[in-house]
């Protein structure tokens, strides 16, 4: 089997079809550009919320996962870029599920720096789901209807 077939996700290996461009109900993208051995590395753009710009992704995966199971997977991103330092970090953690519904089912931490005060309200918790099609506006709209939150980082003190 060749290495691209490997990070493809075609049928017959046991990597995931990771690689490539995904979308959370929000809007935000994350981008898997390379996938080898139980690792990736790529980029997240939050569509909302205190994140500028593009932000350094860093994951694993089961690299054999059982014969009709998803494959579990989980990534980092630290806000810190360029453009900002929100003194924060997200990490998802989930299945990456293939066929014709390509998916990336996940629970997401969100912790980021604080006072020794109000360290009890340092970390979130939420839900993604990521597909390989932007959601529409409509789309966006209905899940913010619903009080779908994400992983990015909130607004400083004086912001």
């Amino acid at each position: 089997m060749s290495a691209d077939a490997a990070e493809t996700g075609s049928a017959t290996e046991s990597r995931p079809g990771i690689l490539g461009t995904w979308y959370n109900q929000l809007g935000s993208v994350m981008v898997v550009t390379r996938a080898a051995d139980g690792g990736f590395v790529g980029t997240y753009e939050s569509a909302v919320g205190n994140a500028e710009k593009r932000y350094v992704m860093t994951g694993r995966y089961d690299s054999e996962p059982a014969d009709g199971t998803g494959t579990a997977v989980g990534w980092t991103v630290a806000y810190r870029n360029a453009h900002r330092n929100a003194h924060s970090v997200a990490t998802w953690s989930g299945q990456y599920v293939g066929g014709g519904q390509e998916r990336i089912v996940t629970q997401w931490l969100l912790s980021y720096g604080t006072t020794p005060a109000d360290q009890w309200k340092s970390t979130f918790l939420g839900h993604d789901e990521f597909t390989r099609v932007k959601p529409s506006a409509a789309d966006i709209e209905k899940a913010r209807q619903l009080g779908v939150t994400s992983a990015n980082p909130p607004a400083s003190d004086g912001e």
